[in-house]
């Protein structure tokens, strides 16, 4: 799996470009607000694939943007191309 800390720096990038706080993604994702806070932080060091699947699901973006699988640089989350609107 993709390094945790990478997965937090994108999970935040990812929330805050759809305009979510942790607590609306937590509500829209139905996952605990410290798995999310603690992997936005750095200070959780694992998940589950199904916790990855369910965030990404909800944040309207695939698994391996979310892990980090994708042709963009690791540390280049500020320039990521624009978001296609959430999917309902």
């Amino acid at each position: 799996m993709a390094e945790v800390s990478r997965i937090g720096k994108r999970l935040k990038y990812y929330r805050k470009a759809r305009g979510l706080t942790q607590i609306q993604l937590k509500e829209a994702s139905g996952v605990g607000l410290g798995v999310i806070g603690g992997l936005e932080s750095g200070q959780r060091d694992n998940i589950t694939v199904a916790t990855l699947e369910r965030l990404a699901r909800t944040l309207g973006v695939t698994l391996d943007a979310l892990a980090g699988f994708d042709p963009l640089r690791d540390d280049d989350t500020e320039n990521e191309p624009e978001l296609a609107p959430a999917r309902t």
